[in-house]
């Protein structure tokens, strides 16, 4: 029964991993913040695994946030409007 336990949580993780690794690939160099931002994840994916795909999947999480919040609130900084 252990084995599969082990199994089925090594496939899911798999999964995830190759989801998340596609959705890395799918976007645009522009959708980083820095220039190196894109590479710097595909190092991380090959060398961190399941981690670098959860870091990337809340990473990808925040940015969807902050660009909503940037198209709803136009130009605040730090709950204030600029001016």
């Amino acid at each position: 029964m252990l084995p599969l336990v082990i199994w089925t949580v090594a496939l899911l993780a798999a999964a995830f991993w190759i989801f998340q690794f596609t959705q890395l690939m799918v976007l645009s160099d522009y959708d980083f913040p820095g220039r190196y931002d894109k590479a710097l994840w595909v190092a991380a994916f090959i060398f961190a695994n399941v981690l670098a795909a959860a870091a990337f999947w809340f990473w990808k999480q925040l940015m969807q946030s902050v660009r909503q919040e940037q198209q709803r609130g136009g130009g605040t900084r730090g709950g204030k409007p600029d001016g």
